[in-house]
């Protein structure tokens, strides 16, 4: 019973790494974009692929226009990169804000494939793959009951044993 138990909370612990696994990459979209902003704001001329094409397009109506736009671009861009922030938050437990995240950077790939940006667009697959994965994970964890380890359980001694070091370890030569 108690490898069992211990089988249990493995598995729910390895589900619960993958969730939030999931739900980081909503962060880093959101950061990633954040330092695509700033570096296209102090005039860099690079992006990270991982980026936000929202947030670029806004930059690119800052630079064309400049003045009351600019500002207005930076608002935005703000606006986009919280709502990532926060869908990564509640990702982390939900799984209608990886739906909505997910459909929502599904949508700027498109946006970025308009503007035949394809390598960009192949990370956006990647990530939301991963996104696919957390979320997942994040159904199978709910379905799970929240593993009980006994005290008992919990107060054994973890044997470890050595390794041979090499295969004549393994045989008794005497």
């Amino acid at each position: 019973m108690e490898s069992q138990q211990l089988s249990d909370g493995l598995m729910y612990l390895r589900l619960q790494q993958e969730a939030r696994g999931g739900a980081r990459w909503f962060w880093w979209v959101a950061g990633l974009s954040a330092v695509n902003t700033i570096v296209h704001a102090v005039g860099g001329s690079w992006t990270f692929v991982m980026g936000l094409g929202l947030t670029q397009l806004f930059d690119a109506f800052a630079t064309e226009f400049g003045g009351l736009v600019s500002v207005v671009a930076l608002v935005l861009d703000v606006c986009v990169l919280l709502a990532f922030v926060v869908i990564g938050r509640f990702a982390l437990r939900s799984r209608v804000a990886f739906v909505i995240g997910m459909v929502l950077y599904a949508l700027d790939g498109l946006l970025l494939f308009a503007f035949q940006d394809f390598l960009s667009v192949a990370f956006h697959v990647l990530a939301l793959v991963f996104m696919f994965k957390g979320m997942t994970s994040l159904k199978r964890l709910e379905s799970l009951p929240i593993p009980q380890v006994s005290m008992e359980a919990a107060s054994q001694p973890v044997v470890l044993t050595p390794v041979p070091e090499t295969a004549e370890d393994y045989f008794d030569v005497n």
